[in-house]
């Protein structure tokens, strides 16, 4: 993993989608701080509880989420169980703009995963969590393969919110602007 120039949020489409994330190896683990504070720097930047590696071009199984207030970053996480009931809430993406571009999402009340963390990611432990952060651990696992939020929802709602994305993406080129992130 080389952290080579400024890492920028991707958008939604071919160069992120589907795009299976590498496990983090030992040589890579030096540079897993610098990647967390860039990250959070986006993450507080953008107002978002969480961020996936992939998102800012880095196709590593890694992601961070804002846990009460403390940035917590989880290495080759892996999901163990859901647990609880589902649940569904609204949920947005960074890289599906524009801010309000939601839909309900179905998910379990809690999530069990073993990871590493940037602190020790050579040294896996098993994590619970529940409510919102659960949710947020879940969508940011689901980027470290690929997957996005609009895949866990209905065509019709999925069609709308990729063609506000899109009527989004096409006025802001428009306009001459590059992506702020």
């Amino acid at each position: 993993m080389e952290l080579n120039g400024k890492l920028r949020l991707l958008l939604y489409g071919p160069s992120i989608v589907n795009h299976e994330s590498e496990p983090v190896t030992r040589a890579d683990f030096d540079e897993l701080p610098s990647l967390a504070e860039h990250m959070a720097k986006v993450m507080k930047k953008c107002r978002s509880s969480g961020l996936s590696a992939p998102q800012v071009g880095v196709f590593k199984s890694f992601f961070i989420i804002n846990n009460q207030g403390r940035i917590e970053g989880y290495v080759n996480p892996e999901v163990t169980r859901f647990m609880g009931k589902e649940i569904e809430m609204s949920e947005f993406d960074l890289s599906i703009p524009p801010h309000g571009n939601d839909c309900l999402v179905p998910r379990m009340e809690s999530i069990l995963i073993y990871a590493g963390t940037t602190e020790e990611p050579d040294r896996g432990k098993h994590f619970k969590f529940t409510g919102l952060t659960a949710r947020t651990v879940h969508h940011e696992i689901d980027h470290l393969t690929g997957t996005f939020f609009i895949d866990r929802v209905g065509d019709k709602r999925k069609r709308l919110v990729l063609e506000k994305y899109q009527n989004w993406k096409t006025k802001w080129e428009a306009a001459g602007r590059p992506f702020p992130y």
